[in-house]
């Protein structure tokens, strides 16, 4: 996804108005990505997740929780499932993926994201 792509759709009357929006909600973690947006080209690729529902590239590197989820301090049992939901996949990652997870929290929703995966992106 770019912005260019985005500014097509018509809800945005300009790319600071786009990118605002994008920062926003990524503040309060309904949507999550890793690039700078403040210095993004409106061509360069990203990806975008957002917290209702996975990537439409299917790429599984980030995956929500809810921050008072979060906060109890998960296991990893839990982080399973609810990784397998967001993806609607019965197939989770090996044992060691979660432990090596960087974390972004929002005010509502926190993400787990694999930044090898999203970095070669």
């Amino acid at each position: 996804m770019n912005l260019k792509e985005m500014m097509e759709t018509d809800c945005f009357n300009n790319v600071l108005e786009l990118k605002k929006f994008l920062i926003e909600h990524k503040k309060s973690g309904r949507l999550f990505y890793l690039c700078d947006m403040a210095t993004l080209n409106i061509e360069e690729e990203f990806e975008l997740y957002f917290y209702i529902s996975k990537s439409p590239n299917n790429i599984e590197g980030a995956f929500p929780i809810l921050r008072s989820v979060f906060e109890d301090q998960p296991n990893e049992e839990k982080l399973k499932r609810l990784y397998a939901s967001y993806y609607d996949t019965p197939v989770v990652p090996e044992h060691n993926y979660f432990q090596r997870l960087s974390v972004f929290k929002g005010s509502e929703w926190v993400w787990l994201y694999d930044n090898q995966k999203l970095e070669a992106f």
